[in-house]
């Protein structure tokens, strides 16, 4: 059922799909069977420092003391730090999607994204064809985020459910904090889906949404100790959301347990995504 304009494609045995919401659950149902205590719809206000050092946090359910805090909201990561002087680039990025509605299986796989190369460009750079991250070559701020239309901004991707459904996305639009889709971004979507498949002109839409992620201008998260602050921890900007989560969170277990010999892995991972590498990071 892929358009015969396809001529080369690349077979990853060992992608695989999760269900967030499960995946979450079984996450915090084991923190909480190991003592964890975990305050759900609890905002957090802000974050007090003393002499440099952590002392509490402010929230909906009132001051908690600590010493130590890991700054992973997303997103929002950045304004939540803002107050103690760190400027950290991390915005939110727009993601539209669609789903069908059930019908004859048309896919057996997810298809990740189509790349047009020239034939030129397929001689001298096919590496190209392999590229996900979204890079941005500027200074780290709203105002370097890119203008482009959203027609431009189309990471195709097809996924099938176990219900039969169709899933298909995506934009990466640059509005703030704007969770609405639009009719605009979405026919791009459509557009590019049909371009894969040529059978899902035929399909049913049943429903919309838009998700926002977070986004780095070197498409990389910002994990680990924040220097001169003592106490304060990043795990924030991932672009690939839970695909992460599971190494992040190793990496982190052996920070805290293990700091001073850290696996080879681990060094890795926090020397590739220190808030350092920005040299605007503080505000």
């Amino acid at each position: 059922n892929l358009s015969r304009e396809i001529t080369a494609s690349i077979y990853c045995d060992k992608d695989i799909q999760i269900n967030p919401y499960m995946t979450v659950m079984a996450y915090s149902n084991l923190a909480k069977r190991r003592g964890a205590e975990i305050l759900s719809g609890t905002e957090v206000f802000g974050i007090n420092m003393e002499a440099g050092k952590i002392v509490s946090v402010e929230t909906s359910a009132g001051v908690i003391a600590t010493s130590l805090v890991i700054v992973a909201n997303g997103y929002m990561s950045r304004p939540l730090v803002r107050p103690l002087g760190i400027n950290l680039p991390i915005f939110p990025q727009r993601l539209e999607s669609l789903v069908t509605e059930p019908s004859e299986k048309l896919l057996t796989r997810t298809i990740h994204g189509m790349r047009y190369l020239t034939a030129e460009e397929a001689e001298t750079d096919p590496q190209s064809a392999l590229e996900y991250e979204y890079k941005v070559d500027a200074v780290e701020d709203e105002a370097d985020l890119p203008k482009i239309d959203v027609e431009d901004t189309i990471f195709a991707f097809l996924k099938p459910t176990m219900s039969g459904t169709m899933v298909l996305g995506t934009t990466s639009e640059f509005v703030g904090i704007d969770r609405r889709t639009t009719p605009r971004g979405l026919s791009a979507i459509i557009k590019e889906s049909v371009k894969i498949c040529p059978k899902l002109a035929n399909a049913n839409i049943i429903r919309t949404w838009a998700a926002l992620i977070p986004f780095t201008f070197d498409s990389k998260p910002i994990l680990g100790k924040v220097p001169d602050f003592e106490g304060l921890y990043i795990a924030a900007g991932h672009p690939h959301a839970m695909s992460h989560a599971p190494a992040v969170g190793e990496a982190f277990a052996e920070l805290f347990f293990n700091e001073n010999n850290l696996s080879e892995r681990s060094n890795f991972i926090f020397e590739q995504t220190s808030i350092t590498r920005f040299p605007n990071w503080r505000k």
